[in-house]
């Protein structure tokens, strides 16, 4: 904010990433000040078509261009596309921070529906501990304490192999009163290099992550009955969605997404 208001002091050329939280969080004078500020860069680049939208609705006279969010593919080993096993099972499987904005919340509410159509289900969360106490609570009072597994902060590697225990990569992430959204879902894409389809939730940035219906599906994070039919899609056509998955995190791999900012900043120049 402050760096914005001052590029016309020093007549900088000068790019701004937007996530789409930041014209949507504090009170009305840190609004102010941030839509002054984003009006005073030479160019403003969003990270998913959904950051783009929620600035243009508070600041329409911006122009604004998407350059999705990268992963990098150097952090895990990759190996075969991970195959469903031949049983009535569901492992899912969150990674980040333990928040409502992540929406693990979400996941955990929807486990005793979709115990009335899987054996057994098996719900795997890692990340920091920001609100562990409160989603233990929810499966106590829930009754589905047994389903879930809580792994807290871990390394790539341990990410790797519980992923490989894992069938579908899920992130039911919730817009927060307090202005907090999901930009992108850079997890998704990291998922879906390790071979697991992902499903996410609708009107949020993660609509840019997953390609719906190819490597996962969107769903209402509201609607129990949509998450259901999106996990029987992808369980039935599991190898497709895998292999979809994989190949579509490779094009966003960060060796690619940069060429587009190295495009974009000699246009600037």
């Amino acid at each position: 904010m402050l760096i914005g208001n001052m590029m016309r002091i020093f007549n900088w050329k000068s790019i701004c990433v937007i996530h789409g939280h930041e014209i949507l969080m504090g009170g009305k004078l840190k609004k102010l000040l941030i839509k002054k500020a984003l009006s005073n860069f030479d160019s403003l680049i969003a990270v998913s078509s959904y950051s783009k939208r929620v600035t243009l609705e508070k600041c329409p006279n911006l122009k604004i261009e998407v350059i999705n969010n990268g992963l990098e593919t150097n952090r895990f080993t990759l190996t075969e596309n991970i195959k469903k096993r031949l049983t009535n099972e569901l492992r899912l499987i969150t990674v980040g921070s333990m928040s409502y904005r992540k929406g693990q919340h979400n996941v955990i509410r929807s486990i005793p529906y979709l115990k009335n159509h899987y054996d057994n289900i098996t719900y795997h969360i890692i990340g920091k501990s920001i609100i562990e106490g409160e989603l233990r609570d929810l499966t106590k009072s829930l009754g589905v304490q047994s389903n879930v597994k809580f792994h807290g902060y871990v390394s790539d590697e341990k990410i790797s192999k519980v992923m490989d225990e894992s069938d579908i990569f899920i992130m039911l992430s919730e817009n927060l009163k307090n202005g907090e959204v999901e930009g992108f879902g850079i997890a998704i894409l990291e998922a879906n290099y390790l071979g697991l389809p992902a499903i996410g939730s609708k009107n949020c940035g993660i609509e840019d992550a997953i390609k719906e219906g190819i490597t996962g599906r969107l769903v209402d994070i509201n609607d129990n009955r949509t998450l259901l039919d999106a996990t029987i899609d992808i369980l039935s056509n599991y190898n497709s969605y895998s292999k979809d998955a994989l190949n579509w995190s490779k094009k966003n791999d960060w060796s690619i997404i940069i060429k587009k900012y190295m495009d974009h900043m000699n246009k600037l120049c």
